[in-house]
């Protein structure tokens, strides 16, 4: 019996391989994947486990990081904020805002097409859709309410004086 060594996560592959062939286990395959935590070329996991105790021979599979996922990178420019943000999250991207967040997307940092890492920041530069939004909504909710205020106060007091 022999034990898989504790110590092969984060490390090179070469070295994680020479470790297990000293263990006398040499049937080793390599399969790759991506991490956003251990740096590319090094051992993410291992089957069996880390400290497994196993039968001299047995076969050894080590998952070696090729690195972050690499995504390109959606247009958003001219879409709502709130519209543009989903979408690049649902990409895996984490998106900040230079501008209002009620507004529409003008720019986009890094640009669409660009290869990012998974879990990159996108930022986006918003530009309001309406710049006279906030004066007008504000006025007409004001008369609005004056009116139906007015006409619904006029009647239930005449009906009940």
């Amino acid at each position: 019996m022999t034990k898989i060594p504790d110590n092969l996560i984060g490390q090179p592959k070469d070295s994680a391989i020479e470790q297990l062939k000293q263990a006398g286990l040499t049937q080793i395959t390599i399969e790759n994947e991506y991490s956003d935590s251990i740096a590319s070329g090094a051992v993410t996991r291992v089957d069996p486990g880390v400290g497994s105790t196993v039968e001299a021979g047995t076969a050894v599979t080590i998952w070696v990081s090729t690195g972050k996922q690499q995504i390109s990178v959606p247009s958003v420019v001219g879409m709502g904020y709130a519209g543009a943000k989903s979408l690049l999250e649902s990409y895996g991207f984490q998106v900040t805002v230079s501008g209002p967040e009620d507004g529409t997307v003008t720019d986009m940092s890094p640009t669409a097409g660009t290869q990012s890492d998974s879990g990159a920041t996108i930022t986006l530069t918003t530009k309001s859709s309406n710049p006279d939004n906030g004066n007008n909504g504000g006025s007409n909710n004001n008369s609005g309410n004056n009116s139906n205020n007015n006409g619904g106060s006029n009647t239930p007091p005449e009906q009940g004086n």
